[in-house]
């Protein structure tokens, strides 16, 4: 399964990142997506990337979160827009603190379709 691919919607490029349904029994796939996600936003110019993050059903930890507070605020430079999806309960609380700790802003959205409409209007 494809866990980092490109979207082409309205003309706009955006990266969709899959962590779906992964957890710490997976680590190595998701220290994976973060490899591959990370090679793909940093190529682009500075400001320039639109992110659609999925985490529906991610099982996270203390490292795990860790990981992905740096993936995200390294990330930053790179950056115009991000959406997520599948935040609900402690994924809500894990994004949120992800969000306070790299210093971006994360938008939360119940499904695919209006995170991608967000963000193709940024």
């Amino acid at each position: 399964m494809e866990r980092v691919k490109t979207l082409v919607y309205n003309n706009k490029r955006i990266i969709y990142i899959d962590f779906s349904n992964l957890s710490s029994y997976t680590l190595p796939e998701i220290i994976k997506v973060v490899e591959e996600a990370k090679q793909t936003i940093r190529v682009n110019p500075p400001n320039s990337v639109l992110t659609l993050t999925n985490v529906i059903g991610l099982f996270f930890n203390k490292d795990i979160l860790e990981m992905m507070v740096q993936y995200i605020a390294d990330n930053k430079p790179y950056v115009y827009a991000s959406a997520i999806i599948g935040a609900e309960g402690l994924r809500k609380i894990a994004v949120n603190s992800a969000e306070r700790f790299s210093m971006r802003d994360l938008h939360l959205f119940d499904n695919e379709k209006e995170a991608i409409e967000w963000l193709v209007a940024q």
